[in-house]
C-alpha cells in the first residue's frame, strides 16, 4: 500500500517513489491499462479487488507500468471523464462481489498532459472471505508477495472459522459488559430501575489491536438520555466516559457514555420508571435515546478514523414486570415482559449512507415484539421516525 493517505496523494508522489524503486507486493499491485469492457476483465479486476480485502488490503493502481514486480515508469493513462470511470469501477463493486465491501476508495490523480493515474484503494475487510459473483463466477482469492492466488479448501475453511470467531467474540463482549453494568460496576453508577444500554461495536477492534487514543478535550460525548445540558467526564481503565449527575450521588447518575481505548463505544441510562398503574418503559425514552446516540457515536468513530463495518447492538436488563408506554398512543392492553434481560438482535452497518433510523428500526420493532406488539409505532409508512423528541 502506498505510504500515504488517500486523499494526500499526487501524481508526482506516485511518480517519485516509481523513480525510487516502488515494488509490487502482498499490498501493491500496478496495471498498465484500465479495466476493459469484457466480462473476462471486469472479472480479473475484482479477483484482485478481492484478493486484497480477503488479505491485508491495499491500493491498485491504474498507469503504472512495471516488469518482474519492479515499477518502470508511471506514463499514466488518458480518460477523458475519470468521473465516469470512478462510477463505473464503483458499480461493479457493489455488484459483483459477495458480501458487498463495505469501503473502497477510487481516485483519480490528475497528471500532465492531460493523463493520469487512477488509485483503488481496499481496506482490509473484515466480512469476508469474499467472493467474484459477477456472471455466476464464485470463486474466492487470497494475495501473497507474488500476486493473487486462490484460496484452496483448507485456507478457505481457516477463514470463514476466523471471520466467525470475529463475530463470537463480538457478541461475547456484550454479554460480557452486561454483566458488569447489572453488578453496579460500570464506569459510573446508575440510579436504580431499568436500563437500556447501546453498544457500538467496530468489527476491526476484535480483528486487530487499536488504539484510537483518548483526548479529553476532544472526545466528550454525550451520555446517554441526555439530549442537552450539563455533565461530568473522567477517566477510567478502559477509556474516557461522560455522565450526567454527580459520580459522587449516593442515588447514582442517570446516564453515561464511554469510549473504549479500542474505538467501542458504550451508552447507558436508567429508563424504567414505577407509576400508579405498575412499572413502565416509555418507549420514545430508549428509542429517541438509541437514535441520538448512535448518530453522535458514528460521528465520533468516523473521526477516530475507524472503518465499518460496526455491530450496533440495543439491550435492556432489569426489565421483568415492566410495560412499555407510549404518550402518543393509547395501548388497549397492558403487556409486561416476563423476561429480565431483553438481548435485542443486533444490527451491522456496513455502508456509510445507511440511516440510523434505517440501522436501528428492526431492532425497535423486536423490542416492540417483546412487549406484545407487532411492530414499533413510532414510525410512519416511509421509514421516518415520528416518536417523541424530548
Amino acid at each position: 500500500m502506498l505510504p500515504q493517505a488517500i486523499d494526500a496523494l499526487t501524481f508526482s508522489d506516485v511518480e517519485a517513489m516509481v523513480e525510487a524503486g516502488l515494488r509490487e507486493g502482498r499490498t501493491l499491485d500496478f496495471k498498465q491499462a484500465l479495466v476493459g469492457g469484457k466480462d473476462d476483465d471486469k472479472r480479473e479486476f475484482l479477483a484482485d479487488v478481492s484478493a486484497l480485502a480477503n488479505t491485508a488490503g491495499g491500493d491498485i493502481v491504474f498507469g503504472i507500468t512495471e516488469a518482474q514486480g519492479e515499477a518502470t515508469g508511471a506514463p499514466g493513462i488518458e480518460l477523458a471523464d475519470p468521473d465516469a470511470e470512478v462510477l463505473r469501477l464503483e458499480g461493479s463493486l457493489r455488484s459483483g462481489l459477495e458480501p458487498r465491501l463495505p469501503r473502497v476508495e477510487v481516485r483519480w490523480l490528475a497528471g500532465p498532459s492531460g493523463k493520469g493515474l487512477l488509485l483503488v484503494r481496499i481496506p482490509r475487510s473484515y466480512l469476508g472471505p469474499h467472493r467474484v459473483t459477477f456472471r455466476n463466477h464464485g470463486h474466492f482469492y487470497g494475495r501473497t508477495n507474488a500476486g493473487k492466488t486462490a484460496l484452496d479448501v483448507t485456507e478457505l475453511r481457516a477463514a470463514f472459522l476466523s471471520a466467525e470467531g470475529v463475530h463470537d467474540r463480538i457478541r461475547r463482549f456484550r454479554n460480557e459488559r452486561l454483566s458488569i453494568i447489572e453488578a453496579g460496576e460500570g464506569p459510573v453508577g446508575l440510579r436504580s430501575g431499568a436500563k437500556a444500554v447501546l453498544h457500538v461495536v467496530p468489527l476491526e477492534t476484535f480483528a486487530a489491536k487499536r488504539d484510537v487514543g483518548i483526548d479529553r478535550n476532544h472526545d466528550l460525548i454525550f451520555p446517554f438520555g441526555l439530549a442537552g445540558g450539563s455533565f461530568n467526564a473522567r477517566h477510567t481503565l478502559e477509556g474516557f466516559a461522560t455522565f450526567s449527575g454527580q459520580e459522587q450521588d449516593p442515588d447514582g447518575t442517570y446516564g453515561y457514555a464511554m469510549l473504549f481505548r479500542s474505538g467501542i463505544i458504550e451508552g447507558a441510562a436508567t429508563v424504567g420508571h414505577k407509576g400508579e398503574d405498575g412499572c413502565f418503559i416509555p418507549a420514545s425514552t430508549v428509542e429517541w435515546s438509541a437514535l441520538q446516540a448512535l448518530q453522535s457515536y458514528r460521528e465520533k468513530l468516523t473521526k477516530k478514523g475507524v472503518e465499518l463495518p460496526l455491530y450496533v447492538f440495543l439491550s435492556l436488563i432489569g426489565v421483568r414486570g415492566h410495560n412499555l408506554s407510549s404518550s402518543g398512543r393509547a395501548f388497549d392492553l397492558k403487556r409486561p415482559t416476563r423476561t429480565d434481560v431483553l438481548l435485542l438482535p443486533e444490527a451491522v452497518i456496513t455502508d456509510p449512507q445507511q440511516t440510523d433510523e434505517e440501522v436501528l428500526r428492526p431492532v425497535f420493532d423486536r423490542l416492540w415484539n417483546a412487549f406484545g406488539f407487532d411492530r414499533s409505532f413510532s414510525f410512519n409508512a416511509a421509514g421516518k421516525y415520528t416518536g417523541e423528541r424530548y
